[in-house]
């Protein structure tokens, strides 16, 4: 693993780990761009100067206060291919509390990679940024998300009914949290 000032980079078996450059653009903007990649997200999809903020955002991660974010670009060996990113948003700093989430461009859903983004990343999130605990909030209707989530040990908190309206409908969530010394003692 190396550092760069913001946040660690990763290597897996299959993918890096690393901080957005200018020439993800691309590749993030088509990705960005597909109303599927937006279905269980509890936003609106963006438009394209929208999504060139969040981006701009994206290549200046910052983790100092509460609202900051940081975002990872997932790179699949060997053939180079950004497949999507995961993102932590600082909550509450003073109590070492992060949401996490992923985007993944629809083509590379279902190959595991998100499974072991997370798997390599979250250890490394708990340690680089001092957190007490990660939480990721998911769409009811999100069945891979929240199976993944699941899968890797997380605990459902709470299921938020219809809490957010969002493209034209009410939404519901599942609130899935890990704690650092649960995550530590996992064996993940």
């Amino acid at each position: 693993m190396t550092d760069t000032p913001q946040m660690p980079q990763i290597h897996t078996s299959r993918l890096l780990l690393r901080p957005f450059t200018e020439q993800d653009f691309p590749a993030f903007l088509g990705y960005h761009s597909l109303p599927e990649t937006y279905r269980y997200l509890f936003k609106v999809q963006p438009d394209p100067q929208a999504i060139r903020e969040r981006f701009e955002r994206a290549l200046n991660p910052q983790a100092e206060h509460d609202g900051d974010e940081v975002r990872w670009a997932i790179v699949k060996h060997p053939e180079g291919v950004l497949t999507g990113e995961v993102m932590i948003r600082m909550t509450s700093k003073a109590s070492g509390q992060a949401e996490i989430g992923c985007i993944f461009a629809p083509s590379f859903h279902r190959q595991g990679i998100a499974s072991e983004a997370l798997t390599a990343l979250i250890g490394v999130v708990f340690e680089h940024y001092d957190l007490h605990r990660l939480y990721a909030s998911i769409d009811i209707r999100n069945t891979g998300s929240y199976t993944l989530f699941s899968k890797l040990g997380w605990k459902q908190e709470g299921c938020l009914i219809e809490s957010q309206w969002v493209n034209g409908e009410w939404t519901s969530r599942y609130i899935y949290a890990m704690l650092a010394r649960n995550w530590q003692g996992s064996g993940v």
